[in-house]
């Protein structure tokens, strides 16, 4: 990620497109109610309840107890299952590839999948969690469904954007997805939905239990609450606050971006750790740390799309001499840098040398010959992005693909609840 500030990042853009609406079920559809066959015998034998869709409420509320006692789970999802139907689920999970890849759950550990998670938000085992077709990249909305929204994780990992209505539901209410575990974001405040819905749509910040931002100051705080059902870190009820110093996230480009912008001469081109002696001094505050960067160069090698023409990068080459080779501090060969993936070379050297100990260069200010140290507030907001998401709590992280920038602090504990 470069200095630039991300596609899709808070501002006053065109809102979201409406969401797209799963068609009404046909009046004759049933829905199947999952209950042991022996109450006394958990696991060993299940019955269906096939209930007309006109009755499906009462009939859903009749078997909540047994949903919430021990099992209860397992009765949901063969409830889904069997109202849905093998024949559409399969339709469901291959509608963009055309196969079906891997199944509900996944072994060894019985990892809930995103078509299943989909199953559950929107009635359908959807397999792309998106804003972009898998296979024709057209952006694609996501059903309104129950409203419920997700944070993922699968957004750093795989460079694209979460659908629209995954980020932004009609309810104050979000599965945060940490990687192989979920637990639950929502508020309690009766108009939360709306003022979420509106402060997004305008590309604000979040308002504070009705209260506006603060006359040309920073937007109020909002309280939410997290819930993680699961050892270790739970069961456990957190009280969080969150300043939504950045606004919140925008709607994904029209079309998905995927190409590389070559970046500008001085700008930072990479990080490559942070300061042995901040993470061990200080590890639990990670924006209070220094972080090793490298300048990026004219190469001719590197192939990328052109900057937009308004990119304007802080550049950081007036800062090379600071740290300069022979000025008392080992230092790092960019070029040796650049190319360690051929050579496993990283380029370290001994503070007293001024000629690279592997390559046999002589750096110099010209070519951005070696790295520099830089702290967190130094860092351009994509590197402030970036390193958050390498060394800070994983709920924020996650927080901040809604929120950028944002503070979040837990009212009842030191630490940010786990995810």
């Amino acid at each position: 990620e470069g200095g630039a500030e991300g596609t899709g990042a808070a501002t006053a853009a065109t809102p979201p497109p409406p969401p797209q609406v799963v068609p009404a079920p046909p009046s004759d559809a049933t829905v199947k109610l999952a209950r042991w066959a022996d109450p006394a015998k958990v696991g060993e034998g299940v019955t269906f309840d096939e209930v007309p869709i006109d009755f499906a409420n009462a009939a859903v509320d009749s078997v909540l107890p047994e949903f919430n006692a021990p099992g209860g789970v397992v009765l949901l999802v063969y409830s889904l299952v069997m109202t849905r139907g093998m024949e559409r689920l399969r339709a469901d999970m291959s509608a963009e590839t055309g196969v079906v890849e891997g199944s509900l759950i996944s072994g060894p550990n019985n990892i809930c999948s995103m078509e299943l998670v989909s199953l559950m938000l929107i009635g359908v085992a959807r397999a792309n969690v998106f804003a972009y077709h898998q296979v024709t990249k057209a952006k694609v909305a996501w059903p309104e469904g129950l409203g419920v929204g997700m944070l993922s994780s699968m957004e750093k990992e795989a460079g694209q954007p979460l659908a629209d209505g995954l980020k932004n539901p009609s309810t104050p209410v979000y599965l945060l997805h940490g990687g192989d575990h979920f637990t639950t974001l929502f508020r309690v405040n009766p108009a939360a939905a709306g003022e979420d819905a509106a402060a997004d749509a305008a590309g604000e910040g979040a308002v504070g239990e009705g209260e506006g931002d603060d006359e040309g100051g920073e937007p109020a705080p909002v309280t939410w609450y997290h819930y993680n059902g699961l050892p270790p870190g739970g069961p456990r009820m957190a009280t969080l606050e969150i300043t939504a110093k950045g606004g919140v996230a925008g709607p994904a480009p029209k079309t998905q971006q995927d190409h590389f912008i070559k970046p500008v001469p001085g700008e930072i081109d990479d990080i490559v750790q942070a300061h042995p002696d901040d993470k061990k001094d200080r590890p639990d505050e990670w924006n209070t740390w220094r972080f090793e960067a490298v300048l990026a160069i004219d190469d001719p090698d590197v192939q990328g799309a052109a900057p937009p023409a308004d990119y304007k990068p802080p550049l950081f080459t007036n800062r090379l001499a600071e740290f300069a080779p022979g000025t008392g501090s080992a230092w790092r060969c960019r070029s040796c840098y650049a190319n360690r993936f051929s050579t496993f070379c990283f380029g370290i050297n001994e503070p007293s040398s001024t000629t690279c100990e592997h390559c046999n260069k002589v750096p110099t200010v010209e070519d951005q010959g070696w790295s520099i140290w830089l702290t967190y507030d130094e860092l351009p907001g994509g590197y402030k992005r970036l390193v958050t998401n390498r060394h800070g709590p994983k709920a924020l992280v996650l927080l901040q693909g809604k929120w950028p920038g944002s503070v979040v602090k837990s009212l009842d504990d030191a630490k940010l609840p786990s995810v």
